[in-house]
């Protein structure tokens, strides 16, 4: 048996030479890299206003911004079969709203919603300067209630987004694909970081 190249494997091999050159990697640069980055900078600008290094939400501002934006570009650009980018973009959305809500602190706000109750202390200063709080035994129950169930969301949020990151086991569908249980499109929720590409 003859094995034969095609020119477009030959032109491949010319390519790569070329790009590793001086001239070629100076051209990159001054062409993709520096305008890519000036974007960036642009695209990043608030959270590179807001960053310091000693609480985790400055970290998780850059990745809500940035699963976002990967999310909007995906739907609109992406080369990748509907079915599956479609469930990769919602778990995007997803991600970025539970992001959003724990930056925001949203929590509180959410348990109201839920339990048609409204959080509110009533308080006071008296004579010696003292606050007092003079919020009745209901709203201190209403409270209560709202507080309790807000610390539940938040953890379900919390355990939801790093679900949501860390995708399936593929294990799990490699089984079910033996036993003839499932398809790729079937199993596949379009979660897991590693598989946010196009």
């Amino acid at each position: 048996m003859k094995v034969k190249f095609a020119d477009s494997f030959w032109q491949s091999l010319k390519d790569l030479n070329r790009h590793g050159t001086w001239w070629y990697k100076t051209y990159h640069l001054i062409r993709y890299n520096i305008p890519t980055f000036i974007k960036n900078v642009w695209k990043f600008r608030q959270e590179l206003w807001e960053y310091t290094w000693w609480d985790y939400q400055f970290t998780m501002n850059f990745m809500r911004k940035g699963i976002t934006d990967m999310a909007i570009n995906i739907e609109r650009s992406g080369l990748e079969v509907e079915s599956s980018k479609i469930k990769k973009v919602n778990k995007m959305i997803r991600a970025a709203m539970i992001m959003n809500n724990i930056l925001e602190d949203k929590y509180l706000e959410i348990a109201e919603k839920q339990l048609g109750l409204e959080y509110s202390t009533d308080w006071d200063i008296d004579e010696e300067g003292k606050l007092i709080f003079t919020d009745t035994p209901k709203q201190r129950k209403a409270n209560r209630k709202i507080f309790l169930l807000s610390n539940k969301i938040q953890e379900e949020e919390w355990k939801e987004l790093w679900e949501i990151l860390k995708g399936q086991d593929h294990k799990e569908y490699q089984r079910l694909l033996k036993a003839n249980k499932t398809t790729w499109d079937e199993w596949y929720d379009g979660s897991g970081m590693n598989h946010w590409w196009d």
